[in-house]
Parts: C-alpha cells; sequence; structure tokens
C-alpha cells in the first residue's frame, strides 16, 4: 500500500512521534529520582516507558554528575546524544 502524503502532512506526523525538550526535561527529573531511590536502569526504563538504551544515556550521567539541574543534564546530553530522532516506545 502506497501512502499519498504531502511533505508537510509527513513532517507532522514525524514531529508527534520525536520528543520536545520539556519532555526530555521531564524524564530526566523522573530518572533522577528513580536512580536516588536506587533502581537500575532497566527498572527506570519499564517505568517511564522508554528504551532501556535511552534510559541508559541519561541514568549514566546522572550518575557522573548527581548534583547536576535537569537542564544541565539535557545540555551536555543532547550533545552527545540525537533527541531528536529518538522516538518513543
Amino acid at each position: 500500500m502506497v501512502l499519498n502524503m504531502t511533505r508537510e502532512e509527513h513532517m507532522k506526523l514525524m514531529r508527534k512521534e520525536q520528543f520536545t525538550e520539556a519532555q526530555i526535561l521531564a524524564i530526566i527529573s523522573l530518572i533522577q529520582k528513580k536512580c536516588k531511590k536506587g533502581k537500575s536502569p532497566e527498572v527506570i526504563a519499564d517505568e517511564v516507558e522508554e528504551s532501556v538504551e535511552f534510559t541508559r544515556r541519561l541514568y549514566d550521567l546522572i550518575q557522573e554528575h548527581p548534583d547536576w539541574s535537569e537542564e544541565e543534564i539535557y545540555r551536555t546530553a543532547s550533545r552527545t546524544y540525537d533527541f531528536i530522532s529518538h522516538k518513543r516506545k
């Protein structure tokens, strides 16, 4: 089956599947709280409904810098990881 979509329709669909900065900051905040409770990356990934790989990247950065704010984690991670192309589960 061929989908007849305009470029604009395709871009709109892709944006719905991608993260916004606010969503990533919220996820980072959740991961920080769960790290403090001693939960593993695998458990956290399940609880926040994200991939283990994505969660592990943030988890490792949070473990390296436990006193950093969500914004500091986000800025550092966004230089290293492609959040824009990451799609939710």
